[in-house]
């Protein structure tokens, strides 16, 4: 690079500028370029967390053993004091359940050969209630349930068997459980299940 005189630096100036005044105006001329990151948009945010909706609790029954008498429909001889036998059955958590509710109870024999057990008398407070024979192992029957309740108690009485002391065995109590739930007809899930021992007593 040659050098440049003060003559052509005082000359050049006499035109109303200079090199330095170049040198200096490019050097001020040079964009700055800025690099900006754009902000999502309002509606690819992120929204607030949905709460998740309550499950209803299922309907579900249960049994409770009671001690009860059982006679003997072959002779009086072989009636059975103080059995343990399903004395109710409770249901609950009906929400939504209106009109009646239909049990059907089966209590089937260890054998085919085994006695029958069967109960005569169901009750829901003081109310009996009408008890039919779909089969000849199972008891039918049905109660409205009162507007508002979620649930619904049916006391078992009146146990009988067509043996005698020396029969034995494990008796399975098994329902079928339907209603009207929320304008569809419904058949429990999980319905409630029992035994019934018959011990060999002579």
């Amino acid at each position: 690079m040659s050098e440049v005189s003060n003559a052509d630096v005082d000359e050049n100036k006499k035109g109303g500028f200079s090199r330095r005044r170049v040198v200096a105006g490019v050097a001020w001329s040079v964009p700055v370029i800025l690099t900006t990151v754009a902000a999502p948009p309002a509606s690819a945010s992120p929204g607030p967390t949905p709460t998740p909706t309550p499950t209803a609790t299922p309907a579900s029954g249960s049994f409770t053993s009671g001690t009860q008498n059982m006679t003997s429909t072959v002779s009086a001889s072989h009636d059975r004091i103080g059995m343990a036998v399903p004395a109710l059955l409770s249901l609950k958590n009906l929400n939504g359940v209106t009109g009646d509710v239909t049990v059907v109870v089966t209590i089937t024999p260890p054998l085919s050969t085994s006695p029958a057990i069967s109960f005569s008398t169901v009750t829901v407070g003081t109310t009996a209630l009408s008890v039919s024979r779909p089969q000849s192992n199972a008891a039918q029957f049905k109660a409205t349930l009162p507007a508002g309740a979620t649930t619904l108690d049916f006391a078992f009485s009146g146990y009988s068997y067509t043996g005698r002391k020396q029969d034995t065995g494990t008796y399975t109590v098994s329902t079928v459980i339907t209603y009207v739930q929320n304008g569809t007809s419904t058949q429990m899930q999980s319905a409630p299940t029992s035994t019934i021992f018959l011990p060999k007593a002579g």
